[in-house]
């Protein structure tokens, strides 16, 4: 039997209340944290990661996007060095999408120095 919500408002008895359009197109549809070798720490909505070589990731959907239009934010926990650049390939998938990471002034590929990376993913999902 299949069945219908309608909600404007979600309301939680400790945290608040949110509106549902804030879910629909405010919030991360996906989110990630890798160690790089294809290691999910913690995830929403990515079956998983993998290690593409060095210094490139990729991570994979467990629901499609709706589109490749899709924002994806990347932060690295780096041990040395200081990025102040990390790049997103321009492979970008609705279903997956790979990133690269450099450090910005040498150009030096960061994977040997990574220890975790966190991603967060904003878009519609299919």
């Amino acid at each position: 039997m299949a069945g219908t919500i309608i909600a404007d408002t979600l309301t939680h008895s400790t945290a608040g209340s949110v509106t549902t359009d804030y879910v629909v197109n405010g919030s991360a549809k996906a989110w990630a944290v890798t160690d790089l070798t294809g290691t999910l720490s913690d995830s929403l909505n990515v079956s998983s990661a993998d290690d593409d070589g060095t210094a490139d990731f990729g991570l994979n959907f467990t629901n499609s996007f709706g589109s490749a239009a899709y924002v994806a934010n990347i932060t690295p926990n780096v041990t040395a060095l200081n990025p102040r650049l990390y790049l997103v390939s321009p492979s970008r998938a609705t279903s997956a999408c790979e990133f690269r990471g450099m450090e910005s002034t040498s150009g030096t590929q960061l994977e040997s120095n990574v220890t975790d990376t966190m991603a967060s993913i904003q878009g519609d999902l299919a």
